[in-house]
């Protein structure tokens, strides 16, 4: 080998070594750059999870918030209806009562057609008068 070819092949390693130094340089960077993305990748995974359990979290409670709900409401008809059936009981009880009482019925009808001067007399009434019945206090 002539002197000038060792130089020219010093000269060509030379550039070579300083290109693969450079593209290492590059790819330290890209690999830098990667493992920054990885991380922020990694971040927004987290903030997903934390977003997923919060939901879940919420769903959760609604559905133990909407389970109260529909057992207050039953208990509130159950309650209505009890009260309809009372109402009910309370409106038709002197019906009952004066079933098969045709007298008093008749007694009931007169009492509500009679003047307010009139009242039940009885044995410690002022007026002393007292015969089992009704009196006129005039």
């Amino acid at each position: 080998m002539v002197p000038n070819e060792v130089k020219e092949l010093a000269k060509e390693t030379t550039k070579a070594t300083e290109n693969i130094g450079r593209m290492i340089e590059s790819i330290q960077t890209d690999t830098k750059g990667a493992v920054e993305a990885i991380a922020q990748i990694t971040t927004i995974i987290k903030q997903v999870n934390d977003f997923q359990n919060t939901i879940a979290s919420a769903v959760e409670e609604q559905q133990v918030t909407t389970n109260e709900m529909i057992r207050n409401v039953t208990e509130a008809s159950k309650g209505s209806t009890e009260i309809a059936s009372n109402i009910t009981n309370v409106a038709t009880a002197p019906k009952e009562r004066l079933k098969g009482r045709p007298i008093h019925k008749k007694r009931l009808q007169r009492c509500r057609k009679w003047p307010r001067i009139y009242r039940p007399s009885s044995p410690h009434s002022p007026n002393r008068e007292w015969k089992g019945g009704w009196s006129f206090l005039g």
